[in-house]
């Protein structure tokens, strides 16, 4: 059963493709197969004394100095390279702090408790409101702002726990103008449609 879900391959704009190895990135035996396979580095871990915040495949790991953050990373590369037979993603795997930051899933950590949505979280939310929003549709804004009430609450709640307070206001005042400017391209093409209605 495991196998069949592993092998099913993944739909892309160009069709099916087949996967040969891994799991399929968004599968959704993906994460539980993760979690079953990386309980092991968990254990190892824990039981070294690290700090282990881990989600699916994404993981920090928290030290108190930059001299034992470089030991840990040694131990994760032996564990993971060599034990799970795993590899690390050169551009994510990195030693770093609270100055210099970090981003992990989805959020922005920097200063000790400064969390935010990353950059790119925002940059798909605002398009995705976007494209809800775009004026070139003949719906009404009734079911615009039906369409549009699920995107926000979804990201909304997500990002909820971090320091958001000024980025929503801001959010709020942006989709606000989007909302009325589809509203006045709509008014726009009825008074348009109107006028070439008129009798001569």
């Amino acid at each position: 059963m495991i196998k069949s879900w592993l092998t099913a391959g993944v739909m892309t704009d160009e069709g099916i493709k087949k996967t040969t190895k891994g799991t399929p990135q968004g599968g959704t035996i993906s994460p539980l197969l993760a979690n079953i396979y990386l309980h092991q580095f968990d254990k190892i871990m824990v039981n070294r004394g690290y700090k282990l915040v881990r989600y699916a495949d994404d993981f920090v790991v928290l030290t108190k100095s930059k001299k034992k953050a470089n030991r840990a990373l040694e131990v994760i590369k032996k564990i993971v390279e060599g034990k799970l037979n795993l590899r690390l993603h050169s551009e994510k795997t990195v030693v770093t702090n609270f100055g210099e930051g970090f981003t992990f899933l989805g959020y922005e950590f920097k200063y000790w408790q400064y969390k935010r949505p990353r950059k790119k979280a925002l940059k798909r939310f605002k398009d995705k409101v976007k494209e809800v929003t775009r004026r070139q549709q003949p719906w009404k804004v009734d079911r615009i702002i039906t369409k549009l009430n699920p995107v926000i609450r979804g990201w909304g709640n997500y990002f909820s726990k971090g320091d958001i307070k000024k980025l929503y206001k801001k959010l709020d005042k942006w989709i606000r103008m989007r909302i009325r400017a589809f509203m006045e391209s709509k008014k726009a093409h009825i008074n348009q449609n109107k006028k070439s209605l008129m009798p001569f």
